[in-house]
């Protein structure tokens, strides 16, 4: 049997050949153990360049962020509940003072009439002596009505030392609303007086005027002219008053807006009538002033030959 032979030559590159393939083959995989490990990075950490710094920045950035949001929003919930708070004492505040209010208007004070009649006495002698209440203010308790509260304060509590001074601000507090209201109601009457008595006079005018002008000898025409104007709107407004030798007189308010044609026809329609009355009810007629031109101006619809015209501007509209 033959034996075969190696040469060492032989045995040395069968063994390098081996190495080789074996380097090859831990080569082979490495690689894909590097691969495997690369896909299983997900792609949000991972860099172009293979570079995992700047995804370490990131995620710090990331979570920095959070915080900062959560740390707003604590600052923002903390603020709300601070407001919350503050809503919730002032709540509380109107809801205390509402159920005061409530409590005083079911506990009124009842003033008895001995209470009241010392009070009236006292204001009476209060306004002997030049004290007085301003009923233009709220209450007799403001600055500008001390003197006048004080007193009465005084002397019910000198006649009546038994009063207590809750009983002593009612009473002064009812008649000072009294008085207010008596006021208003006087001032509201002698304004309505004043103004029908205004509205009165305005009618008595057009009616003296109407009856002059029918027993006047003018055409129709003429007639229909005048009667379109015999209206309140072209009528000067008077109110009574008294002058220097207090007589009672009228003071006419002057229409600026009339025609000095208008102005004419009525002075002669007023000295018609004037003729057709006897010489008592002249005596009683009350004497007319001239005062301030009225600011009422011209209707719409009116005239052309009722209203000035700008060659009447430097005219003197004198008025009956």
């Amino acid at each position: 049997m033959s034996k075969r032979v190696i040469s060492p030559t032989s045995s040395n590159s069968s063994r390098e050949g081996s190495e080789k393939n074996h380097r090859r083959c831990s080569t082979e995989k490495k690689k894909k153990i590097l691969n495997s490990s690369s896909n299983s990075i997900p792609s949000s950490t991972r860099c172009e360049n293979g570079n995992d710094s700047g995804d370490d920045l990131d995620l710090v950035n990331t979570s920095s962020s959070s915080a900062n949001d959560s740390g707003i929003l604590q600052q923002e919930l903390a603020q709300l509940n601070e407001k919350y708070e503050k809503l919730l004492e002032n709540q509380n505040f109107l809801m205390a003072r509402f159920a005061e209010t409530d409590k005083k208007k079911s506990q009124k004070i009842t003033i008895d009439s001995q209470t009241k009649n010392l009070r009236n006495s006292a204001y009476n002698e209060g306004c002997r002596k030049d004290l007085s209440w301003n009923l233009n203010l709220p209450s007799p308790f403001a600055k500008e009505n001390d003197k006048m509260t004080i007193f009465v304060r005084n002397h019910m509590k000198g006649y009546n030392g038994d009063l207590s001074d809750e009983i002593i601000n009612a009473s002064i507090s009812q008649y000072f609303v009294s008085k207010k209201t008596m006021a208003k109601k006087k001032a509201s009457d002698e304004k309505f007086k004043e103004n029908a008595a205004a509205h009165q006079r305005l009618l008595n005018k057009c009616k003296r005027r109407s009856i002059a002008l029918e027993s006047m000898d003018i055409r129709d025409s003429q007639k229909d002219k005048v009667h379109r104007v015999l209206t309140f709107e072209y009528m000067s407004s008077e109110e009574e008053d008294e002058n220097e030798e207090e007589e009672r007189v009228f003071v006419v308010h002057p229409l600026k807006f009339r025609s000095q044609k208008l102005v004419d026809t009525f002075k002669r329609l007023d000295s018609v009538y004037k003729d057709t009355m006897n010489k008592r009810s002249k005596n009683q007629t009350v004497k007319r002033i001239q005062g301030r031109a009225s600011t009422r101006v011209a209707p719409p619809d009116a005239p052309s030959y009722a209203i000035i015209q700008a060659s009447d501007q430097d005219a003197q509209n004198d008025e009956s």
